[in-house]
């Protein structure tokens, strides 16, 4: 017993680099015509299906329609050229934290229903966008992935075990 209590064996799942969230796995869409006053209902009518289809999880496609119907009914203006949006102040009337606000924003510009159109300046602080009707057939090419980070400055480069295989590792704690 003595011998195995001094060691400890750690066991982990290695994952493909860079990880990626499933909707950035989708191809991103290009945004098309702004939507107009006249079209909201029909717009939101779309959505529905259109983010169903297109965030895998139910309850985050139903926090994007959300954020999507507080966006044109509440903060839509049609005498700016878009709309002045806080995360923070959307967060708090949708009642969710200010971080699910800034992935929902996300999520939806590369689905093409959100396009930024300025980012804050020194005058105003925060983003001014436009909600867009998605053109699902123009797609943006993804960008290249970054390299995988070099490895620790080894002349001899270790075979990379493949993505999702599980590693053990003994660690001593070098007691005799």
């Amino acid at each position: 017993m003595g011998a195995l209590a001094n060691e400890t064996a750690i066991a982990f799942k290695l994952a493909r680099w860079p990880r990626m969230p499933k909707w950035e796995k989708k191809p991103q869409v290009a945004c098309g015509k702004r939507v107009l006053p006249k079209e909201r209902l029909q717009f939101l009518a779309a959505m529905i299906s259109y983010l169903r289809d297109n965030i895998p999880a139910p309850s985050v496609a139903a926090q994007a329609y959300r954020y999507v119907a507080f966006l044109l009914t509440v903060r839509e203006n049609e005498k700016k050229k878009g709309i002045y949006t806080k995360h923070k102040t959307s967060a708090a009337a949708l009642g969710v934290s200010r971080r699910t606000v800034l992935d929902l924003d996300l999520r939806l510009r590369w689905f093409g229903v959100l396009r930024l159109v300025e980012k804050p300046t020194d005058q105003r602080n925060c983003n001014l966008i436009e909600i867009t009707w998605p053109d699902p057939h123009k797609l943006i090419q993804p960008r290249p992935t970054a390299p995988a980070p070099p490895s620790s400055g080894s002349a001899v480069e270790p075979t990379p075990s493949p993505a999702g295989s599980v590693r053990h590792l003994r660690f001593d704690s070098g007691r005799a």
